[in-house]
């Protein structure tokens, strides 16, 4: 690793000024693997082979290595976790370091962002002394510092971010000239498709070069967004059945299932208990389950699920109602936290403020995402059911049905916002999204600012116009064939065929960095 030792003009502590490095990058790629990414980012690296590509394997833990390294016969891998554990052993409280930090997240986030914003959006960070966790901050930064300066890689791909580290991570590859991508599953032309965005807010990379162009559609050009608009309007089924149906309401779950969910939660509690009693910032590995599990203790999980089996009624879907949708997200993740600014975890109050600024006889109708592995507290859906111009509706009812019949999509940057703009519907945006760019996106910035976006443009009728068809051109040309959603287990319930389905994804992403080395 590289020491920090370049000179940046400070009082008296020397850190590096980072400086753009275009012209000393060549194509050096970081693949950071995590549990099920392993598969995807170890598969990958056995098809992208060429001179002209460096793969440099960052492996979370010593499991993920071990399956990089026996099944994929990966080279050049480095085990996050034990560096970091390296870093720690020596590391103390450094306040120059933290203000330069500070200001280093203030500058490349465009002022989305400062460290204390940062940390409360982090949520393995909840409930950890404030000390030791800007301590384990500093580590980071070394870690991603030292880690740019020495392999001066141009890419690096990893899930959205989620945590401080993955943001530092952002952030210092951004004052380098780098990036830092993910990739995420979209509808495009065949079964399965993804798009490359920026992992700090969620944008399109690709996207703006193409908006910027011919605004122009030839005829095979507007043939093809044609045909698309056509398949995505005629199907409003639940998108990806197979996964969704995993994950009933708690009413239609059955009494042995409830019941079984019940034992469960009992038993996860005492077998998480042992993690209470130990430090975070030296049990690296276990922040992430602990910040996660323990906001509830085990009697209000147990009432939590009782009064959701027992006392809650979802409302019914009418199409013939005044109204504008809110897709719920699932918390905490990517798209709430960073990809929103930090500004909207709280979506209950997020969810009453926006049912507040809407016009005489228009309901919110709120829907949470289907794809859930834990119901969220009764208390909120509580409070939701209480305002008069909120209707909660049932999770496997088809968001494509909601927003066709609705007046207008709100979110903070949910793909039922991406639908909206297919179905020429207004769509008011709070945060950061890959469809931002089109002309049916409204930003938000301020709550307070809502209530006149909505009254000027909930009326408004769109059509199939040259805006959209372009916009739609542009998205089918930077979407990518394959599935890369590698988590839980997705790839066994929609029957993904690994070693094929990696080709394919690996051939996209060649095809992405040989443009990339063009331009």
């Amino acid at each position: 690793m590289i020491s920090n030792s370049e000179n940046t003009g400070t009082k008296s502590k020397i850190y590096p000024i980072i400086q753009t490095a275009a012209t000393v990058y060549v194509k050096k790629i970081v693949l950071f693997s995590r549990n099920d990414l392993t598969h995807l980012y170890g598969g990958i690296s056995k098809h992208m082979k060429d001179d002209s590509i460096e793969i440099i394997h960052l492996a979370y833990n010593s499991r993920d290595k071990d399956i990089l390294v026996n099944e994929y016969n990966a080279e050049n891998v480095i085990n996050y976790h034990d560096e970091i554990a390296l870093l720690l052993k020596n590391e103390k409280p450094d306040p120059e370091l933290i203000q330069h930090i500070d200001y280093l997240i203030i500058e490349q986030t465009n002022n989305r962002f400062c460290l204390n914003s940062a940390i409360q959006s982090d949520r393995t960070f909840a409930g950890m002394d404030y000390d030791e966790i800007l301590l384990l901050m500093q580590v980071y930064y070394k870690f991603w510092l030292n880690l740019i300066l020495d392999k001066k890689f141009s890419l690096l791909l990893h899930e959205p971010v989620a945590h401080f580290s993955l943001q530092i991570a952002s952030v210092i590859c951004s004052k380098y000239g780098a990036e830092y991508l993910t990739q995420i599953q979209v509808f495009g032309e065949n079964d399965f498709n993804w798009i490359f965005v920026d992992a700090g807010n969620g944008s399109a990379v690709e996207m703006p070069a193409l908006l910027s162009g011919s605004a122009e559609l030839d005829t095979e050009s507007k043939k093809k967004v044609d045909t698309y608009l056509a398949n995505f309007r005629k199907d409003f089924a639940l998108l990806l059945p197979e996964i969704a149906s995993k994950y009933k309401s708690p009413s239609e779950t059955g009494a042995f299932r409830f019941f079984v969910k019940i034992t469960k939660t009992v038993l996860k509690h005492f077998v998480q208990k042992k993690f209470k009693k130990q430090k975070y910032f030296l049990q690296h590995e276990h922040i992430e389950s602990y910040g996660e599990n323990n906001r509830l203790n085990l009697s209000e999980k147990l009432k939590n699920q009782w009064d959701a089996y027992f006392h809650f009624k979802y409302d019914e879907f009418d199409p013939g109602k005044k109204y504008l949708f809110y897709p719920m997200h699932t918390e905490p993740e990517a798209v709430v936290l960073y990809w929103g600014d930090g500004l909207y975890k709280n979506q209950i109050k997020l969810i009453e403020n926006i049912a507040a600024q809407l016009p005489p006889e228009y309901f919110l109708y709120v829907k949470y995402h289907p794809v859930i592995k834990d119901e969220r507290n009764f208390s909120d859906f509580k409070r939701l059911k209480a305002v008069p111009n909120i209707k909660v509706i049932k999770p496997d009812t088809p968001g494509k049905q909601i927003v066709y019949n609705s007046c207008g999509v709100v979110t903070i940057n949910g793909t039922a916002g991406f639908e909206g703009v297919l179905l020429n519907k207004p769509v008011f945006v709070f945060g950061n999204s890959f469809y931002d760019l089109s002309d049916r996106v409204i930003k938000i910035k301020s709550i307070r600012d809502l209530r006149e976006k909505i009254y000027q443009n909930t009326n408004k009728t769109f059509k199939d116009d040259k805006t959209l068809l372009c916009f739609v051109k542009a998205f089918l040309e930077i979407s990518h064939t394959g599935y890369i959603a590698y988590f839980s287990n997705f790839r066994d319930l929609l029957k993904i065929k690994h070693d094929t389905n990696i080709e394919v994804v690996s051939r996209e992403m060649y095809r992405y960095l040989s443009y990339d080395s063009q331009d």
